[in-house]
């Protein structure tokens, strides 16, 4: 029997099997001889700083898990993360820090205007593309958004798992 390691926690899975028994990670399978090939990186829209920090924590893993279990549109959401990249690769963008929720992605300066997923930015501006199924519990649909606002630092965290959102929401 052939294994691969889980792209979220590391585990070794069976080819094969749809998720990772530790973690409960999608896999995602070439079928044919070719052997497995996950068609996912699931910490591509984390910061790198941030991957390094929460790659170990069972319960970041658990929460990236349920981010992209119910994303309903991968494709999209790595999308827009590309033209964020390519934004940041051309000088537009400098990356900051990275935003408190899951899945921590970078907090970027605008350095010159530019449109990212249809959204106009401006020179000066920070934003962060905030990702989440925390409220699909409660009916509301998944969030796949770029955030602009004035960020500051904090030692908060939030994991964006169901049930653990704020009261006032």
């Amino acid at each position: 029997m052939a294994f691969h390691q889980c792209a979220y926690c590391s585990q070794p899975v069976s080819d094969g099997d749809p998720y990772c028994a530790k973690c409960g990670g999608p896999q995602t399978f070439k079928p044919k001889r070719g052997g497995v090939r996950l068609t996912l990186d699931p910490w591509c829209i984390t910061d790198p700083e941030a991957k390094q920090r929460f790659e170990g924590d069972a319960e970041a893993v658990a929460a990236l898990v349920n981010t992209w279990r119910n994303d309903p549109d991968h494709a999209h959401t790595r999308q827009v993360q590309e033209e964020i990249t390519q934004a940041r690769d051309q000088g537009d963008l400098t990356r900051t820090s990275y935003y408190y929720c899951c899945p921590w992605s970078a907090v970027y300066r605008v350095n010159r205007d530019t449109r990212i997923d249809s959204n106009r930015l401006r020179r000066g501006q920070q934003f962060t593309f905030d990702v989440s199924a925390e409220g699909i519990p409660k009916g509301r649909p998944f969030k796949r958004e770029l955030v602009v606002g004035d960020f500051q630092p904090t030692e908060q965290i939030d994991y964006c798992l169901p049930g653990q959102e704020e009261e006032d929401e």
